[in-house]
C-alpha cells in the first residue's frame, strides 16, 4: 500500500514522507510526532484495541495534527454483519461515535456502499 501511495504522491515528495515501522516510535525508539495519522479499514479489525489505538493516536499527534479513518460502519442486515465477522471485522457502528466524541472533526460523512447493504464512514479531524 505504501508504494501505491507513493506512485500516487510522486509530484509531492519534497513535501510528503511516507514512513512504515512499528507504531508510535521513531527509528532512535522516541515517540513520534505526525501531521496526519490515517487509519484505512483497519479499526474495524482490531477488536477490542481500536479504542486504545485511537487514543495513543490523538497523543502522537504534533500540535494542529490531524487523523484521518475510513472504515465499515454499520449494517441492518444480520447476515451482512455476520458474513464480515467471518473475516473479523466488527461492524455495529461502534467507531464513529467514538471519533466524534474525542476529535474534533473537520469533516465527516457515512455513505452506503453496495447496494446499501452495508455503510462506511469517512471522518477527518483533531484531537480535542
Amino acid at each position: 500500500m505504501l508504494d501505491k501511495a507513493r506512485n500516487k504522491l510522486v509530484r509531492f515528495r519534497d513535501r510528503v514522507v511516507l514512513h512504515e515501522r512499528a507504531w508510535a516510535r521513531d527509528p532512535e525508539g522516541h515517540p513520534a510526532r505526525q501531521d496526519v495519522i490515517l487509519f484505512s479499514y483497519a479499526l474495524s479489525l482490531i477488536n477490542p484495541q481500536w479504542k486504545n489505538l485511537e487514543m495513543e493516536a490523538a497523543g502522537e499527534l504534533k500540535q494542529g495534527g490531524m487523523i484521518a479513518v475510513v472504515d465499515f460502519h454499520d449494517s441492518s442486515y444480520r447476515w451482512i454483519k455476520k458474513y464480515y465477522a467471518s473475516s473479523h471485522v466488527k461492524m455495529d457502528g461502534q467507531i464513529y461515535p467514538f471519533l466524534q466524541h474525542h476529535f474534533k472533526a473537520t469533516h465527516k460523512e457515512i455513505r452506503r456502499a453496495y447496494g446499501k447493504l452495508w455503510s462506511y464512514f469517512l471522518f477527518i479531524g483533531c484531537a480535542r
